[in-house]
């Protein structure tokens, strides 16, 4: 039963990762992609309520502060995908 345990924290912590890696990567993408902009909005969905629970439990400045850059990261990466969409059906 432990390593079951530990394969689901590995995948889930990957899977973590990947999305903010995807957030991130939105931001300084070139073309668009939906891909992207799911990303950043998981990544949102994710860090604000972790922020709100980091200030309501400890009130822990370095964690929410953690917490809202991520969700920043993810509002960001969204508003540029939207943004290059935009600007591709204006050429069109």
């Amino acid at each position: 039963m432990e390593n079951i345990m530990t394969i689901t924290g590995i995948i889930i912590l990957t899977a973590v990762c990947i999305t903010i890696v995807s957030s991130i990567r939105g931001l300084f993408n070139k073309s668009r992609s939906v891909g992207c902009a799911l990303a950043g909005a998981l990544t949102m969905m994710a860090a604000l309520p972790g922020a709100l629970h980091a200030w309501g439990e400890g009130q822990s400045i370095p964690w929410t502060s953690a917490y809202l850059i991520l969700a920043l990261v993810g509002a960001g990466s969204i508003f540029r995908q939207l943004m290059l969409h935009k600007q591709e059906q204006r050429m069109l």
